[in-house]
């Protein structure tokens, strides 16, 4: 086989399908779209489920109002849902913008930002949804040991719905960590491209030189017989650093959920 490309087999020859990786690209694209869509609709919903939910109970003849302010955890909730839906409109934007004008590759940096503020969205998510659980357990279930009553049984509407907010928040964190996923995709696969650029930039080189020494090339392969291609045939989307990056959302979202976690627990003492 030639080291040039000259007297090789179609089967030995490296080949970029860029028509099938353009076509990926844009269906990858296409679900980030649809997924930014339906985390910003659905966090809006659960800020408003939280947001506007209120009871006013009678004990005797006195009045408490139930809001979501009483409890700290609900308000970092809504405001992680507000942030949230805010960025995903944003980004939307942006995906709407890119498609339309054909663009599917972008820069390094941008792609690094976009990941950046995936990652870090999904970790606010997922601690304020953690935190939100935690809090809505013990106003459903009470702690006797530290005498805190069970606060459902006189607010059952509020409970009922800071719990629909929570189930929503708890797909928006789902959501957003697909989007982690995509976006990381979006990143590594750029270091993959230029990888097969430049592999692509040997060849036509080699090429160039073949035809210039094609006589004596041939001799050689009479000779010798086939030679190891020097052109890898290596992945170019690494699952490596995507997995490395998904051990990193793990340990750090795990980290963030344990400080807010004993943060509310110590304001609800």
């Amino acid at each position: 086989m030639s080291y040039l490309g000259v007297g090789v087999s179609p089967g030995n020859v490296p080949v970029y399908h860029g028509t099938n990786l353009k076509v990926i690209d844009r269906r990858v694209r296409v679900a980030e779209l649809v997924l930014r869509c339906l985390i910003c609709g659905l966090s809006v919903l659960a800020a408003v489920l939280v947001g506007t939910d209120t009871q006013i109970k009678e004990i005797f003849t006195i009045q408490k109002r139930a809001r979501f302010t009483d409890m700290k955890a609900l308000v970092f909730l809504v405001a992680a849902n507000g942030i949230t839906a805010a960025y995903s409109l944003v980004q939307g934007v942006r995906c709407v913008v890119g498609m339309g004008r054909g663009s599917v590759l972008f820069s390094k940096p941008l792609a690094l930002a976009i990941f950046s503020g995936d990652q870090a969205l999904a970790y606010l998510n997922l601690a304020a949804v953690g935190a939100a659980a935690q809090s809505a357990a013990f106003a459903k279930l009470g702690q006797t040991k530290l005498q805190w009553m069970v606060i459902c049984n006189m607010y059952g509407k509020f409970c009922n719905q800071v719990g629909e907010g929570i189930a929503v928040s708890l797909l928006v964190s789902i959501c957003m960590v697909g989007l982690s996923c995509i976006s990381a995709f979006g990143l590594f696969r750029l270091y993959g491209s230029n990888k097969a650029k430049n592999n692509s930039g040997l060849i036509t080189t080699s090429k160039r030189l073949a035809g210039r020494k094609v006589a004596r090339f041939q001799r050689n392969i009479t000779k010798r017989g086939s030679v190891e291609s020097s052109a890898k045939k290596g992945n170019e989307y690494p699952v490596g650093p995507i997995l490395l990056g998904f051990f990193v959302f793990v340990v750090v979202g795990s980290s963030l959920f344990q400080i807010i976690r004993t943060a509310t627990s110590k304001s609800m003492a």
